[in-house]
């Protein structure tokens, strides 16, 4: 191979290991995990050794050049030695928005190790809190760091639905991806926001749905040559989804983690999901109020319930499906509809046979279904997806090592958090605003018997899960309910 050659290849493989370590970066920052670090140490050797190996190609091509009595091909940069995690550029200067934009890469002085990243997770803490890129963030901490300002903006480059400009806009696209791979297999209340409309807070505290109930109003005109066109008129109106949240906290000893298989972090991390997710699911499907600052009402709220058919079989199932059409299409709502039911509700639908053993259902109802535990077994429900409406932001996974934690679940048993500022005991699975045992100590029937923990002086960690979360029915109407189901 020519040294045009080698510097080639050292260039395109310096380029993946780049890659390589802008991916383990960004892993880094979602999982402090000792195999992330690992991840992120190897990554950083293997693109330095390239570098300085690419350097060393380089100078031998401009002494080559010199030789011949030639101009250089390529600029040879200043001899030094490559330094671990040596990521500096010669200047940041401001890209198109005002970003930070690398013009050259050169080797840079040591600094302690680790130094860069602890900056870097600062910054990207930051970032998150602020919701701004974390490049910018880091060019305003960091500013004398180029290196560090170099390694953010790999770091940066991932799509997500709070950064204006980059994917913020896709931001129901985003959310659906979010459903089908986390909480989709676990949740009716994913299923069913994947079918309707999908937002995402991206900060504000509420967001507006509009409404329009057109119904079978004609408004408009046929209109001749050179004939005046109508101006039309209408209601738009609009529901408001505030935002709340859903949470949950599990200890474990070091000696748990370190010593199960697999890791009790990630078993853990998994039946949070589950717990949050049955959690959000209840609430959904049930039939409570809302309760300002802590949860939206459930879907059933205020709906009438319709009786069911009687007489069980084929001719049952299509009286109460019909019941639900009409009722929707007597409130003027249309769209899809999908049914809720038990999940032995489900199954009897899909063996239901006619007299000559053939499936009745074998296409399952005029709608998708989701089967569900938290409906009962003798209740139908249908939605018209186009009415339903949810946001969210992503789930947020935390895991310390150091945090204090006041022993409480939120049931209706002392201690708990399902508490008033007066220490009363509320609701249970509720916590109002600024409500719950407080930290600092206090009293009441809900603060006797608290027990607070120290994950650091008991050698033990404290996995944090929450979930900012709303949905609701932006049409009346939109949700009917059978009971009695005979079938």
């Amino acid at each position: 191979m020519t040294i045009a050659e080698m510097i080639a290849a050292a260039q395109q493989a310096h380029d993946a290991a780049q890659a390589t370590l802008g991916t383990a970066t960004q892993a880094l920052e979602g999982d402090q995990s000792e195999a992330n670090m690992t991840a992120v140490q190897r990554a950083t050797t293997e693109a330095d050794a390239l570098f300085s190996r690419l350097t060393t190609l380089r100078a031998a091509e401009a002494a080559q050049a010199r030789r011949a009595g030639a101009a250089p091909a390529l600029p040879a940069p200043a001899p030094t030695s490559v330094l671990p995690v040596a990521r500096a550029v010669a200047a940041v200067s401001p890209g198109p928005g005002g970003a930070p934009a690398i013009v050259q890469r050169t080797p840079a002085a040591d600094v302690t190790p680790g130094t860069r990243l602890a900056q870097l997770v600062i910054a990207r803490a930051i970032a998150h809190e602020k919701r701004q890129p974390l490049d910018q963030v880091a060019q305003a901490m960091f500013a004398q760091s180029p290196e560090l300002i170099a390694i953010a903006r790999t770091a940066a480059g991932v799509a997500d639905t709070t950064t204006a400009g980059w994917a913020a806009e896709l931001v129901r696209t985003e959310t659906r991806s979010l459903l089908q791979t986390d909480l989709l297999p676990l949740s009716a209340w994913a299923q069913l926001a994947a079918k309707g409309v999908t937002l995402g807070f991206n900060g504000a505290q509420t967001v507006v749905v509009p409404q329009m109930d057109i119904g079978q109003k004609i408004d408009g005109a046929w209109v001749g040559e050179a004939g005046a066109i109508p101006v039309l008129q209408g209601t738009v109106g609009a529901k408001r989804l505030s935002r709340y949240k859903v949470g949950g906290i599990v200890a474990l000893t070091e000696e748990l983690q370190r010593t199960s298989d697999p890791a009790a972090v990630e078993v853990m991390r998994l039946w949070l999901r589950q717990v949050l997710a049955n959690l959000l699911d209840a609430s959904l499907l049930g039939a409570g109020a809302a309760v300002p600052g802590v949860k939206p009402a459930g879907l059933l709220n205020g709906v009438a319930a319709i009786p069911g058919a009687t007489g069980g079989g084929q001719n049952a199932v299509q009286k109460d499906v019909q019941a639900i059409q009409a009722a929707m299409l007597a409130a003027n709502v249309r769209g899809s509809i999908t049914y809720i039911m038990s999940e032995m509700a489900s199954t009897r639908i899909g063996m239901m046979t006619n007299a000559l053993g053939q499936l009745v259902f074998p296409n399952g109802l005029p709608g998708p279904i989701i089967g569900t535990p938290f409906v009962p077994d003798t209740v139908l429900i249908g939605v018209s997806t186009s009415y339903f409406a949810s946001a969210f932001d992503a789930l947020e996974t935390a895991v310390s090592d150091s945090a204090t934690l006041l022993l409480a679940n939120a049931d209706t048993t002392a201690p708990t958090h399902a508490t008033g500022a007066a220490g009363a005991i509320g609701t249970a699975g509720q916590v109002p605003p600024d409500g719950g045992i407080p930290i600092s100590g206090g009293t009441g029937a809900a603060s006797v018997g608290g027990v607070a923990v120290s994950m650091f002086q008991t050698w033990s960690q404290a996995l944090r899960m929450v979930m900012p979360a709303t949905f609701g029915i932006t049409k009346t109407g939109a949700v009917q309910e059978v009971t009695g189901i005979s079938w």
